[in-house]
C-alpha cells in the first residue's frame, strides 16, 4: 500500500479502497486465497451494522486490482522486518544463555515493528535494520542486554555505524503518534470533496468516459491490419 502511493495520490485513489485491494492481493500472494464474495461479505455486514450509506462491492476491489499491480511494477514480494526479526532471534540463541528472556523480548519486538509500519522508516532503512531497532526497544522495556549479542556478532567499526542507524530507527518508532478518529474522519471528508472525478466510478465524468470507451472496439496488437 505504501509503495502504491509512491506513484499515485490519494485524490485519485482513496486509501480505504486501495487498502482493501492490497489486502485481497495479499491473500493471493501469501497462498491464502479466498473468493471475492467471501472477502466482501464481512465488510458489507460491518458497514450495514454501522448504518453506512455506502457498501463495499466486489467491483470496488477487483476494479483496482490491476491498477495496484501495475503501480507496483508487478513486484508483489514484500521484504518486511518480521522475517528479519525472526532470523535475529534464531541467531541470538547461539550467543545468549537466557532463552526465556530472549523469547519474551522477541515476542515484544513485534509490537515495535507494528508501530514502525505506520512511519516512513521502511523507505529509509533496510528491514533487518528496522527489526534490530525494534529488538533494542523491546530489550530496553524487558531490561534485557541485547548489546551482549551485538558486540559478539559485529566488529567495532560496524557497531559504530550500526548504533547510529539503530538510534534513528528507535527515535522514529517512539516519536510516532496515532491519528485520532475525528481527525481521520475530517481528512476523509475532504478527500471525498477533492477526489478526481476522472478516477471516481460514481462521477458523471467517469461514467461518460467509460461509455465512450465502450463504444470503441478493442483491437489487439497481434491483429492483422
Amino acid at each position: 500500500m505504501k509503495r502504491f502511493y509512491l506513484h499515485n495520490v490519494v485524490f485519485d485513489y482513496p486509501p480505504k479502497s486501495i487498502m482493501l485491494t492490497c489486502f485481497y492481493l495479499a491473500t493471493k500472494v501469501e497462498n491464502a486465497f479466498m473468493k471475492i464474495e467471501d472477502f466482501i461479505r464481512p465488510l458489507a455486514a460491518a458497514e450495514a451494522k454501522r448504518g453506512s450509506k455506502t457498501q463495499t462491492k466486489s467491483e470496488d476491489v477487483l476494479g483496482l486490482e490491476f491498477i495496484v499491480i501495475q503501480s507496483l511494477q508487478f513486484e508483489l514480494a514484500v521484504h518486511h522486518p518480521y522475517r528479519a526479526a525472526y532470523g535475529f532471534y534464531l541467531d541470538m540463541q547461539a550467543y545468549i544463555d537466557d532463552k526465556d528472556a530472549l523469547r519474551e523480548t522477541y515476542d515484544r519486538t513485534a509490537h515495535f515493528i507494528d508501530k514502525s509500519l505506520y512511519t516512513d522508516l521502511v523507505f529509509h532503512y533496510q528491514p533487518s535494520q528496522i527489526a534490530l531497532g525494534a529488538f533494542k526497544l523491546a530489550a530496553k522495556e524487558k531490561d534485557f542486554d541485547i548489546d551482549l549479542y551485538l558486540t559478539r556478532r559485529f566488529d567495532a567499526r560496524s557497531l559504530e555505524l550500526l548504533f547510529h542507524v539503530l538510534d534513528e530507527i528507535q527515535d522514529g518508532i517512539t516519536s510516532f503518534t496515532t491519528t485520532s478518529k475525528d481527525e481521520a474522519q475530517a481528512i476523509d471528508r475532504k478527500l471525498i470533496l477533492c477526489r478526481n472525478p476522472e478516477k471516481n466510478p460514481n462521477s458523471v465524468l467517469y461514467k461518460r468516459t467509460a461509455a465512450v470507451k465502450g463504444d470503441v472496439p478493442y483491437v489487439s496488437d497481434s491483429d492483422s491490419d
